[in-house]
């Protein structure tokens, strides 16, 4: 037997009983129970203490994850510093960094996906809503329809349906979108409009009251024509609802998971890339459309006398841009209304400045005077 350097209390996991044993480290922590010729060996890197050694300690309890139920106690003050030489991982300092190394990687990862969004424009909302299937997006935009315009009545003049037909038909074409947009019209007195899932808009009558022209009223439908090709309200709908509710959505293609549709709307809010976004949407179906670019740089022109005066606006739902003008009902002042939103000289400024290119009427005067009555009638 070779000559122990120091002794300790060995179980060796089969027995009740404890034996007293030499112990030697070497390549590996050998233990020589004794008149024994050949040691029990345990590997150094596989060697587990019961609370993190420290060099000054003055006992040590050792196991080792290769013996299951063996184990060996040493009271020696020189044992732990000899042992934490041949075997550092025991110490409290690599013990700390065993556990907190899941939470260091969880976090890098964390932040590297956050760089990696903010580098490439990653949106995780907009990338789940791609995901989701065009007939859950699609019976999500109704059952929103419904829930949203509850209480005011949908505007059905024969007349003025048709011609609305024609305007929404010319610019869903000048879009290019797999889809047509749906548009309604709803009897409600605030100039407003709104972009829904599953390539649906609602306008509301007051907006096609205030609006000078056809012209203006098709740069704000080409507006939310463009939330809806980015798919705005479906990635603010993932965002409000929590990734888990989203997944449903994907994989079940189940509208049910949504509840009120109308009161989640109202609150939601697009970021100024989105309504950039939209903007630069809407110039390039006006121009296809061959309808004017003007009229819209007018309509922000309005906006910008009344985010300068004292009008209170009511909250908009999924588009609480500067295009819905939103006014009249009380609730929010039109300076915090549009805090998200490019300024609407800007905007202005961004239609006002886009090439010329040759333009025609986007309704004749016959029906842009039903399209104003679809209400009345």
């Amino acid at each position: 037997m070779a000559v122990p350097q120091f002794t300790g209390r060995w179980t060796d996991g089969r027995h009740a009983g404890v034996s007293h044993v030499g112990i030697r480290i070497e390549h590996a922590l050998e233990i020589w129970p004794a008149k024994a010729e050949i040691p029990e060996k345990w590997s150094l890197h596989r060697l587990k203490s019961a609370v993190p050694l420290k060099a000054s300690a003055k006992d040590a309890l050792i196991t080792s994850q290769d013996h299951p139920g063996q184990t060996l106690f040493v009271a020696d003050p020189a044992f732990a510093a000899q042992l934490l030489k041949a075997a550092p991982h025991l110490s409290p300092g690599r013990e700390r960094w065993r556990y907190a190394w899941p939470g260091v990687i969880l976090g890098g990862a964390v932040a590297l996906s956050a760089g990696w969004i903010y580098l490439f424009d990653i949106n995780p909302a907009k990338a789940v809503a791609q995901l989701i299937p065009y007939g859950a997006r699609e019976g999500i935009g109704k059952q929103a329809v419904t829930s949203f315009t509850r209480g005011h009545a949908a505007c059905t003049g024969a007349a003025g349906r048709a011609a609305l037909d024609v305007l929404a038909r010319k610019l869903s074409d000048a879009a290019d979108s797999k889809q047509q947009f749906k548009v309604e019209v709803v009897n409600w007195d605030m100039v407003n409009a709104f972009a829904l899932p599953g390539e649906h808009v609602v306008l509301m009558s007051e907006l096609i009251k205030d609006a000078a022209s056809p012209d203006e009223l098709a740069g704000v439908l080409a507006h939310e024509m463009g939330h809806g090709i980015e798919l705005h309200p479906e990635a603010g709908i993932v965002r409000a609802i929590g990734m888990s509710a989203a997944m449903e959505l994907v994989f079940s293609g189940s509208s049910g998971t949504i509840g009120n549709l109308g009161a989640m709307l109202l609150q939601l809010r697009y970021s100024r890339v989105a309504e950039r976004e939209a903007d630069e949407h809407a110039l390039r179906i006006l121009k296809r459309a061959q309808i004017s670019p003007k009229p819209i740089a007018d309509f922000f022109d309005k906006l910008t006398k009344l985010e300068g005066g004292t009008a209170k606006t009511e909250p908009g739902s999924g588009d609480t841009k500067a295009t819905d003008a939103e006014s009249t009902a009380g609730g929010t002042d039109v300076g915090n209304m549009f805090a998200t939103h490019p300024p609407s000289p800007e905007r202005a400024k961004f239609f006002r400045d886009a090439a010329t290119y040759a333009a025609v009427p986007a309704l004749s005067d016959a029906q842009w005077q039903s399209l104003r009555g679809i209400c009345a009638e």
